[in-house]
């Protein structure tokens, strides 16, 4: 049996197209597909939600340590925690002034 030159190389490519196509059927590849693409887009979420938790841990800390320097805004936190202030409710401290000079 003979095969024609230009036969051949369709044979080839036939043959490799055939190849190509059991193996991606066995290894089951448009599922495993599915499942990288699902994963990525997980993976996106997760990045979004660590973010916005990172802001969340900035703004915590930078409050905590405003607590520690800032004696009005301590006793504001107090003042809310033991339920002392209503909710939205702004803590003002007044001091007096140096004390008049008599003449």
């Amino acid at each position: 049996m003979r095969i024609l030159p230009g036969k051949g190389y369709l044979l080839a490519v036939t043959l490799s197209a055939a190849f190509a196509a059991a193996y991606a059927l066995q290894r089951d590849l448009p599922a495993q597909y599915r499942f990288y693409e699902e994963t990525g887009a997980y993976t996106a979420t997760l990045r979004a939600e660590y973010g916005a938790r990172a802001a969340e841990e900035q703004r915590l800390v930078d409050r905590v340590d405003g607590l520690e320097r800032d004696p009005i805004a301590m006793e504001e936190n107090i003042r809310h925690q033991k339920q002392l202030a209503r909710p939205g409710e702004r803590v003002y401290r007044i001091e007096p002034g140096p004390a008049p000079k008599s003449p």
